[in-house]
């Protein structure tokens, strides 16, 4: 590192909004060393957010789920053979700095192959700072991104405006004509993506709300609308389509990237404190988010054009956000109103 350019890897396993909710830390990174190159590793379910982004030089997908899952069922033999494999990938590139963002996790320190170890924990007292060069740790809840950003004060970085990044299709344009005549979407009208699944049923707004909203953008918009879903979630996709009255496409079988081209190419994204929100902030794309047991004030993206919507009535029932409060906020958005709600 003699030469002011060194080779930096962020790890940072999932989950995908966090991951995204993670990458302000890359400018920060470019303040304080311009020709570093930063290799970031991510499990594979979630390393294609990261692909084709300028900010990132490489990305690293590894079968981090499986190799845990051989420690928790203690197939020993088959969990060591993993880590050597995994070490010796991370090892091939010859780091410099490993900036590790799981270091709460004592399997998180099998992956510090480089020569200088920086490590960021939620608790001042941990067994597992003495692995690293250097930790920091948070002392008191903040966003989940100054969190991570403790990392970039670590290492004495500059001051910067806090950006989040992710990945391009190399043939997007290609790929979004092609998924447009498909789909019969037509060019110039208003493309309203909906994203109302999580992997946590206490954050989705009611689905058939989705439906009423999607039937609310069409009629007055003249809005063509896209569902996006996780694989899992393919059924009650459909369930949700064959229920409104709205013409709504499904965007099924996409891959990470063309996920991401579709929030991009949209006018307004709508959905719940799921991933959609952050990949959509970072695309630039405007967007509607309604929260309910989760804090706004830890987990909201801190930039890009959005409107957080909470229940007024003070509970944490996503259920208590009415239809009224989200489509103020959807036509805000669609009117052009600029202000934060």
């Amino acid at each position: 590192m003699s030469d002011g350019k060194p080779r930096i890897l962020i790890i940072k396993l999932w989950a995908l909004g966090d991951v995204v909710l993670a990458t302000p830390l890359v400018p920060f990174l470019r303040a304080k060393y311009p020709d570093c190159h930063i290799t970031w590793l991510a499990d594979k379910a979630n390393a294609g957010v990261l692909e084709g982004c300028d900010s990132i030089d490489d990305v690293i997908s590894l079968d981090v789920m499986e190799w845990r899952r051989c420690y928790r069922r203690c197939t020993w033999p088959r969990f060591i053979a993993k880590t050597i494999d995994i070490r010796c990938q991370v090892r091939d590139n010859r780091f410099d700095m490993v900036l590790n963002l799981h270091a709460d996790q004592w399997w998180a320190t099998l992956l510090n192959v480089g020569d200088q170890k920086f490590g960021l924990f939620t608790k001042k007292k941990s067994i597992f700072r003495r692995f690293y060069t250097e930790s920091i740790a948070s002392t008191s809840r903040m966003h989940f991104t100054k969190h991570q950003l403790l990392m970039a004060h670590l290492l004495k970085c500059p001051e910067v405006v806090p950006q989040m990044t992710v990945g391009k299709l190399a043939d997007e344009e290609l790929f979004l004509r092609s998924f447009f005549e498909k789909n019969e979407i037509r060019l110039g009208a208003p493309l309203i993506v909906i994203s109302p699944f999580s992997s946590n049923a206490s954050k989705d707004w009611p689905p058939e709300r989705f439906g009423e909203l999607a039937v609310h953008v069409e009629s007055r918009y003249s809005a063509q609308i896209v569902m996006t879903h996780a694989p899992s979630e393919l059924e009650r996709a459909r369930k949700l389509t064959a229920d409104s009255a709205a013409r709504i496409v499904v965007a099924s079988g996409t891959s990470l990237l063309e996920y991401v081209a579709i929030l991009r190419a949209a006018r307004l994204v709508v959905c719940n404190d799921t991933s959609a929100l952050h990949i959509a902030a970072a695309a630039g794309t405007p967007v509607v988010a309604m929260f309910g047991p989760t804090s706004p004030a830890e987990t909201e993206p801190l930039v890009g054009e959005r409107r957080i919507v909470t229940p007024k009535d003070g509970s944490r029932s996503i259920e208590a956000i009415t239809m009224q409060q989200v489509v103020e906020a959807v036509d805000e958005l669609l009117n052009g109103a600029t202000d934060q709600m």
